[in-house]
């Protein structure tokens, strides 16, 4: 099974993207609240997501949890969080970019009403 370029950009963008993305919020992330930071991010998943198919919007909304976990989020660059409100922020970023990492393009995974390919 090969894979095509755009699914290949896809790929690559999921993990890079919110990484970069999470780099550029930086200067942000203590005059903006850590929700809003996070709705940030749910626009580069969903931009992840329109461009390839499902996997690669899945893949870019775990990187999105963690670099959120890693950038914004006390105590900074590391893989741990102190706040409960940063704890709750978190999780619901993991909602709704799982969300977004299912609405990838038709045709690249499981159909919504769970038909297979091809049939009527």
């Amino acid at each position: 099974m090969r894979t095509s370029l755009r699914d290949a950009v896809a790929m690559s963008a999921a993990v890079l993207a919110p990484f970069l993305m999470g780099l550029a919020l930086l200067p942000l992330r203590t005059s903006l609240s850590h929700t809003n930071l996070a709705l940030v991010v749910v626009v580069v998943v969903v931009a992840v997501s329109a461009l390839g198919n499902r996997f690669a919007g899945a893949l870019a909304a775990l990187s999105a949890v963690a670099w959120f976990d890693f950038f914004p989020t006390e105590p900074y660059r590391s893989f741990h969080i102190q706040d409960r409100a940063d704890v709750e922020t978190a999780v619901l970023l993991r909602t709704w970019t799982d969300r977004a990492g299912r609405t990838g393009r038709p045709g690249c995974g499981p159909s919504p009403t769970g038909a297979a390919k091809g049939s009527s």
